[in-house]
């Protein structure tokens, strides 16, 4: 019998040797490990070129009297400001912090502000602020690349496609401007504070209530409203463990508040806001009213009433389901409590929105190349996210985007990947 003769039953076999099938290189398992580690790693490099690339548009902004770091502050006031009080704070000024109503930052915000600026100032020449405004604006798209290979990991195959999900989500966020915009606006802390909240869902779900109240905590002490993300430890396997996790939060907050509340000092409750005419806010109190405190409280409590339902009737019973599926539940219930209170704002500005961006389109992305429908509601979030970040309807298109969020969170129970016992 010849060489390219059918075998019998007279099936013919390719002759070619196998690693000729261009099949097999769309799998990942047959590439050569060089090609494996610059398909899963590589988008850290793009990531750095898109920092690097605005650092240096941006570089102009440095010049002028004083340190190239004093000449960007200028154009970040609010940045300068909360590095100031730090500094007081480092030198033993607690009384000082809290003086003045403006200041709405946290603690450990205007202490982590304050530290970044004597950490720069220690290296020489224009180092410090060619260091600060890179790793800055680096790390929107170091944080939505990061929750993009996360979710591979958990992923029971990973396919060509699903592969290039960090790159898509670096390269979107870079191409839109999500550095500069983060590194101008000057609150850097708005990522962390949801990191924290996403930290804080993990760890409830894996049962470690303690820890994850101890990063609601944190949370609080960067941002008050980081206590919202309270509502993340409903994501414990047996709910009445959140006691615990709540009394954690509260001994952690408390703990990097009160030292400034009995200063004498404290007058943050002092601060009004003005409400935006396009704010729903403006329908009740009207557009221009003063905002007090007290009705920042009632928003909170209407975002926490609202989260906690979609946690509890949605977010909840993915638990039990494969860890891909349950981490990305963990991602989307900090997303939908940022969403709501955005909507529910009286004031907007565009960092609002890219904290919910770089952990939601990773996830759209992840979910798309997977192929289900809980893909397109997220990609669908994501873009009105995008459109209410460029401040075109900010409050509107917020809660469409909300209400986009939940249908992608309903919609991955129908996923294929099984149940798991969570770990």
């Amino acid at each position: 019998m010849g060489d390219d003769a059918p075998p019998m039953g007279g099936v013919a076999t390719a002759s070619r040797p196998a690693l000729l099938d261009a099949g097999l290189w769309l799998r990942p398992a047959t590439w050569p490990h060089w090609v494996s580690v610059l398909a899963r790693h590589g988008w850290i490099a793009l990531a750095l070129a898109f920092s690097v690339a605005t650092a240096g548009r941006l570089w102009d902004l440095t010049a002028g009297a004083g340190s190239r770091i004093q000449a960007l502050y200028r154009w970040i006031p609010d940045i300068a400001q909360f590095s100031g009080l730090g500094e007081s704070v480092l030198r033993g000024d607690l009384g000082g912090a809290y003086a003045d109503p403006f200041n709405q930052a946290g603690p450990a915000q205007i202490i982590g502000d304050g530290l970044v600026l004597r950490l720069l100032a220690v290296l020489p020449g224009a180092a410090g602020a060619a260091v600060l405004m890179t790793l800055v604006a680096s790390v929107p798209l170091l944080v939505g690349g990061s929750v993009a290979a996360s979710l591979i990991r958990r992923l029971p195959d990973s396919s060509t496609l699903v592969l290039a999900a960090p790159w898509l989500t670096v390269a979107v966020l870079g191409l839109i401007g999500a550095d500069e915009e983060y590194l101008m606006a000057g609150h850097w802390w708005q990522i962390p504070v949801l990191l924290l909240w996403v930290l804080a869902g993990g760890l409830s779900a894996a049962g470690r209530p303690v820890l994850a109240g101890a990063a609601i905590g944190l949370a609080t002490g960067l941002e008050p409203w980081g206590v919202v993300g309270v509502v993340a430890l409903l994501l414990a396997p047996d709910l009445r463990r959140v006691a615990g996790a709540v009394g954690a939060a509260v001994a952690v907050s408390a703990m990097l508040w009160l030292p400034f509340v009995v200063s004498g000092s404290f007058h943050m409750a002092g601060y009004h806001w003005t409400v935006r005419a396009d704010s729903a806010w403006s329908l009740l109190v009207g557009a221009g009213s003063p905002f007090p405190w007290s009705l920042r409280l009632l928003q909170a409590g209407l975002v926490g009433a609202v989260a906690t339902a979609v946690t509890l009737l949605w977010a909840r019973p993915l638990l039990r389901r494969h860890a891909a599926i349950r981490a990305t539940a963990c991602l989307l219930v900090p997303v939908i409590i940022v969403l709501l209170r955005v909507a529910t704002d009286i004031w907007f500005g565009s960092y609002y929105l890219i904290s919910p961006v770089v952990v939601l389109l990773p996830a759209a992305v992840i979910w798309a190349l997977h192929r289900n429908i809980a893909g397109a509601w997220l990609m669908l979030a994501s873009w009105l996210v995008l459109m209410g970040a460029a401040g075109r309807g900010p409050f509107a298109l917020s809660a469409a985007a909300c209400v986009a969020s939940v249908a992608g969170l309903f919609f991955l129970r129908d996923v294929p990947l099984g149940q798991e016992e969570p770990s």
